[in-house]
């Protein structure tokens, strides 16, 4: 796997999912990338549209995000903002994943790199490096899929990406070993107690035989945060 940034080999890495989304990782013993061109955020993608459709040196790579597929991440161990964006039912997990273990199953063609935020004045100056610049390369063009606005800091995100021009799914999966992968699995802090630990007994249970460390985040439970002060 290649890394755009350094400092995230070995990094805990987190991924906010429905719980329904993490009993099919354990059934299959699959990770699942979106493809690129099937993002609901028409933010998402729209600097990389409007590469290739403005600027004729670009136009080449018009096909790459119909095989771009994306996975994404966060560095974040938890923020309030996260769960209700990601889980806005209140049926969410955070899994916390082992960035070593995950890394022995995926190639070279697989690429992790933060989230990089900016203004819009410093995108508008970035596109008019993209306009000027007459040696255009993949790569360069890929980086345009780390970038997003300002606004959306908070999120620290993290992006793996891969390509695959063979398939024509919207989604491609990944073969794992699910129980090496989570590390640890935390519960929507909204979560109904009772419902939680039905799913705490279901995640031991022999149908899933998760052996990770399980618990409920204590977000919005103070008394139980600040116990014995």
């Amino acid at each position: 796997m290649q890394y755009l940034d350094s400092s995230l080999k070995g990094a805990d890495l987190y991924r906010y999912v429905p719980v329904y989304r993490l009993l099919e990782v354990l059934s299959l013993n699959k990770l699942t990338f979106m493809k690129a061109s099937k993002w609901e955020d028409p933010f998402e993608g729209f600097l990389f549209d409007y590469c290739v459709g403005e600027f004729p040196q670009w136009r080449k790579f018009s096909d790459l995000k119909t095989s771009l597929f994306c996975l994404c991440l966060s560095t974040d161990a938890e923020k309030d903002q996260i769960w209700r964006a990601y889980t806005p039912n209140k049926d969410g997990v955070r899994m916390k994943l082992n960035l070593s273990a995950l890394e022995s199953f995926l190639g070279p063609d697989y690429t992790l790199g933060e989230v990089c935020y900016r203004v819009t004045s410093n995108i508008k100056k970035l596109l008019e490096e993209y306009h000027d610049d007459q040696a255009p390369s993949q790569d360069k063009l890929l980086k345009l899929f780390f970038l997003k606005r300002k606004a959306f800091k908070s999120d620290q995100e993290v992006r793996m990406i891969t390509m695959d021009a063979c398939t024509t799914r919207d989604v491609k999966s990944v073969e794992i070993d699910a129980r090496a992968v989570i590390r640890q699995v935390m519960f929507d802090p909204r979560m109904d107690g009772a419902l939680y630990s039905s799913y705490q007994d279901l995640l031991k249970s022999d149908a899933y035989r998760f052996t990770g460390k399980i618990h409920q985040s204590k977000l919005y439970s103070p008394a139980r945060v600040f116990r014995g002060i």
